[in-house]
């Protein structure tokens, strides 16, 4: 299991602060971390962390981290583009869902 990289913060542990990272949601079964940074073509990304079900397929979701919140920002205006037939959701992930368990591949 990971879980995706959350700063820790030294002063209080704030839940709803978002973080540099990126929940993708409806992505193809198939599309592989190539197709993730294609999407992403002209961002930073550090790290793309897919999803996996409970049985180990891809579950259509991933993690993505970009460098910085300007980044991520940028990646957000991404929301609802496609890869191959599918439009894609983009959601901020805050630090409380960083702490979730999640099976990646």
């Amino acid at each position: 299991m990971y879980r995706a990289r959350c700063p820790p913060d030294p002063t209080s542990l704030k839940l709803l602060e978002h973080t540099v990272v990126i929940k993708m949601r409806g992505l193809p079964y198939g599309v592989k971390e190539k197709g993730i940074r294609d999407f992403f073509n002209e961002l930073e990304i550090e790290a793309i962390h897919m999803t996996k079900d409970s049985r180990g397929r891809a579950s259509g979701e991933a993690f993505v981290e970009f460098s910085s919140d300007t980044e991520r920002e940028k990646a957000i205006g991404h929301h609802r583009r496609v890869i191959g037939t599918r439009y894609i959701e983009l959601f901020r992930v805050t630090r409380g869902e960083c702490e979730m368990p999640k099976f990646y591949v």
